[in-house]
């Protein structure tokens, strides 16, 4: 095991999560010994889960040692010596990170736009200083002083206030009176005196505890508070009030309206116009415009972004740099290292950048150098090996070329020069693959074969001839191969050499053991056999050979003998005289009786039977009497017809006659004459006149010399068939969850039952087959559970994850007809399914089956399409092309509400199927979000009807639907709180002839209400794709 570094690596000092304060969070400034320790001790106890917090745990000593006792570790002597500054080591090592870390995602801001506010960059000043202070605002811009110096702008808007919050409280409160600003609800124009402002503020004071109106009277104190506030404290205050008066509709009315819409970015080229604006309608400079800006974006969250003032800084490339510098710049102005360089490749000068978009000459990176060694090495290494694999060594040899994959076009590059080297190396070993490497791979192949059959000397001898015929290739596995056999070989003539100290004790039980042992061990080991052949099994004795029913049966005795098997052969007319006098019947047989089922009636049959060790045949033993078997007819069974039985068989030979012999009932006759002759024809009979179940005997009749004798006879039963007919109308509907529904035609006779194969199987259909004849037709079915349901169809559930065909096959007590078969692809086609929607394109990935061959997506506009064949807009992607790229990604149209489908096709024996279908839910609403801003002017009355003007705007022409007006106290939040006032037909937004908005108007007439009635309006039914916002005015 690998000793534990317990000081950390030059790369962890490099990593700020290896910093001591970073990781354990104790402020740089923090000297309390006890606090520190207590910290340290607190956090290692629960990071342990982590590899982070894993490592610090190692580290335990060293955090101690450095953090509580301020020591640093001298490596020479391998101790630590305390109060060394170790602490303050630490300290500026995590102010150096996090203050990298900060620069460093202002000068990202920086690559995009060079006008910055302060604002943000304190925020990223606070975010990198949470939740301990590493460094100081001064220092932050002071590290930041130097992109100031390259013409980057820093806009300050932090010396500026403007109380927007307390413009807006005013404004509402303002909103009842029906008053524009304080101005309007004093009564006096903005270039009133503070003396006048005074009067009218204790006026309005004075005129509103005089109503009984509470509400009200609250409403005008606080306003009066406001007036005092904001006009009244003094220049500076109603200077900044009048200014956002002028900018309130031109400027800060947008701002409010960009977030009521979550708009949180503003370009560059809209702050620079809003900027102009504010110029134009103040006469203020620039830098004061820009000022008063920036607090607007601050206070109403916009994020300010895009390129602006043509920036054109680019990053420094080496990693211990990493700071903005002027494009074209031709060494670091920070680092001072080039970036101009000569490139690797063709040694033509090129830009070195951050983005290292290559030599514009030949195409190489910078960094494909470590690349191309790195192909190069591997490369070799596979040519260095005695035998490779051709791919591998193609493969390595494109992975080299593709380093720079326009390497061709400069015949001089260094890619182009080591590819023209590799070529010949290649072609001489792919040769030698092809001719010594292929000879040597077959005789390979031949002693492998040869090994499988346990022939260890045959294949000793192939394996040593390799290394003469083939030297120098693959030497090592002809070693393993030589050596193998040589192993085996020694195995199998220890026991050989044991077999002939037995043979020297007259031993002949242990010799043949230990022979036989060397022979298990190799096959065709010459000197083993030899001596089995010494010692040939004894003959079996007592054979017996005698009719049993329908067949011949022999039985017979043997001494003890290991390692023996029997072999039974037989010959017509005269007993066997040697192991090659008779026709082989059964070899290898380890038991000591045999059954001949495949025997001629009225024939005589005389059987031999010998014992056999390994090859080595003991004599004969031969039966010395004739037997003759009397067989039946075979395969009887009952054909299918209307009315009566037929039957037919198989007759055996050498029969003279057929009879059949028949009872009305089960018991069929004992013996001919027994019961009603049947008359036979030439393989069977036909018994026309039967109507009900009878029992039948079948009897054979052989001649033997002169003499008629009759067979035992076959017994059965038969019943004229019951009629059916094949179903129709056969249909089978996913109901989704894996489960099915059948149904057919009514009208058919009989019991319907599913079965299901996972091929199609040769099995007649809509034919009339036996009922008797159901497991050898329907070999292969496989029964499918199902239950009806309330409609009658059968319910029934197939496992995912396979093809089936699906059998229906109605019978009756006799017969029974299969339909032809359903395929279901209960597939997991496209399994894990996810969708992403961005720019107008769906993203669809998840792991296809490995036997897909193809995805189709059907796209509905109105639903979901439910076959793969016809409906909606159709994309086709093939397997491949979803396997190699992860992912399918569709166009889609705008202005539409998308429904897919996705159906995997699986193509098997020529048959076409599709997976269960996969819809993307939700739909897809591709309709762009349209903002209507609408304004409701109305004056409610308790007395008396009155009217209520809803005016309606937007960027884009829309057409409105019906939309309801709700009413209550407080103003209601959705169409289903308050009271419906009225319903308001929908209307679509036009352009005028020199406006650049749609706009439209509505006027209803609305109940007398009480006075303080608040409305809002609300779509009658849900549009994604229309966003309604109310404005106090448009």
């Amino acid at each position: 095991m690998a000793q534990v570094q317990t000081q950390r690596t030059p790369e962890e000092l490099g990593n700020p999560e290896y910093n001591y304060f970073i990781a354990f969070k104790i402020e740089p400034k923090e000297t309390d010994k006890g606090k520190i320790e207590t910290r340290i001790k607190t956090a290692l106890s629960s990071t342990s889960g982590t590899i982070v917090g894993r490592r610090l745990n190692e580290l335990k000593n060293d955090v101690l040692e450095v953090m509580c006792n301020d020591a640093v570790f001298n490596p020479a002597s391998g101790t630590y010596a305390a109060g060394q500054g170790g602490r303050a080591k630490e300290a500026a090592a995590a102010k150096a990170f996090k203050l990298k870390e900060a620069v460093g995602i202002v000068e990202i801001l920086c690559q995009t736009r060079k006008t910055l506010l302060k604002s943000e960059l304190i925020d990223i000043l606070n975010v990198a200083n949470k939740p301990v202070t590493y460094f100081t605002e001064d220092e932050f811009f002071g590290a930041l002083s130097y992109l100031e110096k390259m013409g980057v702008k820093i806009i300050d808007n932090t010396d500026v206030s403007i109380p927007f919050s307390e413009y807006q409280q005013a404004e509402k409160r303002l909103e009842p009176l029906n008053k524009k600003d304080l101005y309007d609800f004093l009564g006096l124009p903005p270039n009133a005196s503070s003396a006048e402002i005074q009067k009218a503020s204790d006026e309005q004071y004075r005129e509103s505890n005089k109503s009984s109106d509470l509400k009200k009277k609250q409403s005008v104190s606080n306003l009066c508070s406001t007036v005092k506030k904001l006009l009244l404290s003094g220049q500076a205050a109603r200077d900044s009030y009048d200014k956002y008066l002028v900018l309130r509709d031109k400027v800060w009315a947008d701002f409010e309206k960009r977030k009521s819409f979550s708009i949180k970015e503003m370009s560059m080229e809209e702050y620079a116009d809003y900027t102009q604006k504010v110029i134009d309608l103040l006469k203020i400079s620039a830098a004061e415009a820009e000022k008063m800006l920036a607090v607007g974006c601050k206070f109403f969250q916009f994020n300010i972004v895009g390129k602006s003032d043509g920036s054109n800084f680019e990053v420094c490339p080496y990693p211990d740099c990493g700071k903005l510098y002027i494009k074209g710049a031709k060494n670091c102005p920070h680092c001072g290292k080039p970036l101009e360089i000569l490139c690797w490749n063709c040694r033509q000068v090129m830009r070195f950048t951050k983005e290292d978009k290559g030599c514009p000459a030949c195409g190489a990176t910078v960094h494909a150098y470590d690349l191309f060694r790195q192909k190069c090495s591997a490369l070799d290494g596979l040519l260095a090996k005695p035998v490779t694999d051709i791919a591998a060594l193609q493969t390595a040899f494109l992975d080299v070329k593709n380093v720079v994959p326009n390497y061709a076009a400069r015949a001089d590059s260094a890619v182009a020069k080591k590819v023209s080297e590799y070529e010949g190396v290649i072609a001489a070993r792919i040769k030698r693959e092809e001719t010594t490497g292929a000879k040597y791979r077959e005789e390979v192949v031949a002693i492998n074969e040869l090994v499988a059959q346990k022939r260890y000397q045959s294949a000793l001898a192939l394996a040593r001839g390799l290394a003469v015929k083939y030297p120098g290739y693959d030497p090592e596995n002809t070693r393993k191969l030589t050596d193998g056999c040589t192993a085996v070989m020694n195995s199998a003539q220890q026991q050989v050499e044991l077999a002939k100290q037995y043979m020297a004790q007259r031993n002949e039980g242990m010799a043949v053991a230990a022979a036989v042992r060397a022979i298990k061990l190799c096959d065709d080991h010459t000197e083993a056999r030899q001596i089995l052949q010494k010692f040939p099994p004894k003959p079996v004795t007592g054979l017996r050979a005698g009719l049993d029913g329908g067949k011949i049966r022999l039985e017979w005795s043997d001494v003890k003998q290991d390692y023996v098997t029997y072999t039974v052969i037989k010959k017509v007319g005269v007993a066997p005289t040697s192991a090659e006098d008779g026709a082989l019947v059964e070899d290898g047989l380890s038991i000591r009786f045999y059954e001949d089922l495949n025997i001629v009636s009225a024939t005589p049959y005389f059987y031999a039977v010998y014992a056999e060790r390994y090859g080595v045949r003991s004599a004969i033993t031969a039966t010395q009497t004739a037997v003759m078997g009397y067989a039946d007819v075979a395969n009887v069974r009952q054909e299918v017809v209307d009315g009566g039985v037929k039957v037919t068989w198989d007759t055996p030979q050498n029969v003279r006659s057929v009879e059949v012999w028949k009872n009305s009932g089960a018991v069929a006759p004992t013996s001919p004459g027994e019961g009603k002759r049947v008359s036979v024809s030439e393989n069977g009979f036909t018994d026309a006149g039967c109507d009900g179940e009878s029992a039948y005997l079948i009897v054979c009749n052989y001649d033997v010399k002169g003499k008629s004798v009759p067979s035992h006879g076959v017994r059965a039963v038969f019943k004229p068939f019951e009629k059916t007919e094949p179903l129709r109308g056969v249909r089978i509907e996913p109901l989704g969850g894996g489960r099915y529904a059948f149904s057919c035609d009514a009208g058919y006779a009989g019991k319907v039952r599913l079965y299901s194969a996972a091929t199609k199987l040769s099995i007649p259909t809509d034919t009339t087959l036996r009922y008797l004849d159901f497991n050898s037709i329907c070999k292969g079915l496989s029964p499918v559970a199902a239950s009806p349901n309330s409609e009658g169809r059968l319910v029934f559930s197939l496992p995912a994850g396979r093809i089936y065909q699906v059998y229906a096959i109605v019978s009756t007590e006799q017969l029974f007809i299969v339909s032809p078969p359903v395929l279901i692809n209960a597939m997991d086609g496209l399994a894990r399914c996810a969708h992403t929607f961005a720019d107008g394109t769906v993203t669809v990935t998840g792991q296809l089956h490995p036997k897909a061959t193809a995805l189709i997506v059907r796209v509905g506009q109105k639903d979901y399409i439910d076959t793969p064949e016809t409906g909606g807009e159709k994309f086709t992607f093939t397997a491949e092309e979803f396997s190699r790229k992860g992912k399918l990604e569709l166009k889609l149209k705008t202005d539409t509400v998308n429904y897919i489908t996705v159906f995997v096709e699986f193509r098997e024996d020529g048959v076409t199927s599709y997976a269960q279908p996969v819809r993307l839910t939700p739909p897809i609403d591709y309709r762009e979000t349209v903002p209507v801003l609408y304004a409701m002017e109305y004056a409610p009355t308790p007395s008396k009807p009155f009217k209520v003007t809803l005016s309606f705007e937007s960027d884009k022409e829309v057409a409105l639907p019906n939309m309801v007006l709700m009413q209550g106290r407080p103003r209601p939040l959705n169409k289903n709180a308050g009271e419906l006032c009225e319903r308001v037909e929908g209307v679509a937004l036009k352009k005028g002839l020199f406006s650049k908005k749609y706009t439209a108007r509505r006027v209803i007439t609305a109940k007398p209400v009480a006075a303080n009635t608040k409305f809002a309006l609300f779509l009658d039914e849900e549009v994604g794709f229309i966003q309604l916002k109310e404005v106090r005015k448009l």
